[in-house]
């Protein structure tokens, strides 16, 4: 995968965080998520967002 492209997934990952997080503060909700991306192929990829405490009870 070019650096480009990880770079953007990235930044899109903080950004997407960061905003689910700022918006989980303004409604007192626990705000521990992780997040990761999966590359599919050079031009498409995901992003996971999952609490913390679901990463606990899988194991991962």
């Amino acid at each position: 995968m070019p650096k480009a492209s990880k770079k953007t997934a990235k930044r899109i990952g903080y950004i997407v965080t960061t905003t689910v997080t700022s918006s989980l503060r303004k409604e007192n909700q626990e705000r521990d998520i992780r997040y990761w991306t999966y590359h599919h192929d050079k031009e498409h990829y995901g992003i996971v967002l999952v609490s913390s405490k679901v990463v606990e009870e899988l194991d991962f």
